[in-house]
């Protein structure tokens, strides 16, 4: 059976994937003469192709301590399935609820082919129904320390050195 619809893209107005609307669309299908189901039965709900964003800057860096990759675009919505997978070895990430549909949140799993922090730059692949597109690579790294060490030496050394410089102008 085939089965063709009007491109959505030139409806006069467009559609808003936003709003709900009401809308009158027939097919022609061939050799079909009627469905059997009356039109407060069918629904038909339309999801835009969604597009992603490149990563900017190089690569996307993605710490252990929270292994969650961002992933921008337009369109993306997690009610269809989205196969996102790391490097060559096809490391899985899993989906996790996204409030927006202008990005979606994966978390990495732990595999140690690629969980290290290496330098190492991991592609990043994509796959929604036949779209497949890579934003970019992504490297894991340690998550930055509050006080580097260097800091924290700093901030033991001044009071024992104060302490020292105030005895000796004390006992002198």
């Amino acid at each position: 059976m085939t089965c063709q619809t009007p491109d959505f893209n030139r409806t006069d107005p467009p559609l808003d994937v936003i709003v709900s609307k009401d809308t009158k669309l027939s097919f022609i299908m061939d050799g079909v003469v009627n469905s059997g189901l009356n039109e407060h039965q069918l629904r038909l709900i339309y999801f835009p192709d969604p597009t992603f964003h490149a990563f900017k800057e190089g690569a996307r860096v993605v710490y252990i301590e929270e292994p969650v990759l961002k992933i921008d675009g337009k369109d993306l919505r997690i009610d269809y399935p989205i196969d996102i997978r790391v490097s060559e070895h096809h490391i899985h990430c899993n989906l996790t609820e996204s409030k927006t549909f202008d990005a979606i949140y994966c978390k990495i799993e732990q595999n140690d082919k690629i969980w290290q922090v290496d330098g190492n730059e991991h592609r990043v692949l994509i796959r929604v129904g036949k779209i497949n597109f890579s934003p970019g690579n992504m490297t894991f790294a340690n998550k930055p320390a509050i006080l580097s060490l260097g800091s924290i030496l700093l901030i033991i050394s001044l009071p024992i050195l104060l302490i020292i410089a105030i005895v000796a102008l004390i006992y002198y």
